[in-house]
């Protein structure tokens, strides 16, 4: 069981889909085709890092649209099962919170199984987004080893830990 590994994948929430509004349409009109290349981008950069993890990977989700749900369909295409974490929008604005810490305890709970344990962070050229700081943060002060992606559109994705 030593070998197995367990995994959460955050991200923002645009992460590789392109914004539109109630009619379907692009929202940033002007920039629509630069929206489209940089999500075509993400999602190659996704599909990257999840062909990096092992096919006995567990992956823990929160069910967000954007990086949570890309990563979790492309595990799925490569038959790497996993678990979603809902979010709890009962407790309001503590909601993303409250799902971050329950990820990081799942997580935790297998680390103590023997499982081997990471977060991978996707970070923008713009700097994480807030509740995509706090999953990292949470897992970092839990002893979680946060691997951070960070890229620019021009060039390759690189580990900034």
């Amino acid at each position: 069981m030593a070998d197995k590994t367990a995994a959460i994948i955050a991200g923002p929430r645009w992460w590789g889909e392109v914004q539109t509004d109630r009619n379907g349409e692009p929202t940033l009109r002007e920039n629509q085709a630069t929206r489209k290349a940089q999500a075509k981008r993400e999602r190659e950069i996704m599909q990257e890092i999840v062909n990096e993890l092992p096919e006995d990977c567990f992956v823990i989700q929160g069910g967000a649209r954007g990086a949570d749900s890309l990563a979790f369909s492309l595990c799925n295409t490569r038959g790497i099962h996993g678990a979603g974490v809902p979010y709890f929008g009962s407790k309001g604005r503590q909601g993303g919170y409250l799902r971050n810490q329950m990820m990081a305890l799942l997580l935790n709970g297998l680390k103590l199984q023997g499982f081997k344990v990471k977060v991978v962070v996707v970070q923008p050229p713009e700097g994480l987004t807030t509740g995509t700081k706090m999953m990292a943060d949470i897992a970092e002060k839990a002893g979680i080893y946060v691997k951070y992606v960070v890229y620019t559109e021009e060039t390759e994705p690189t580990d900034a830990a």
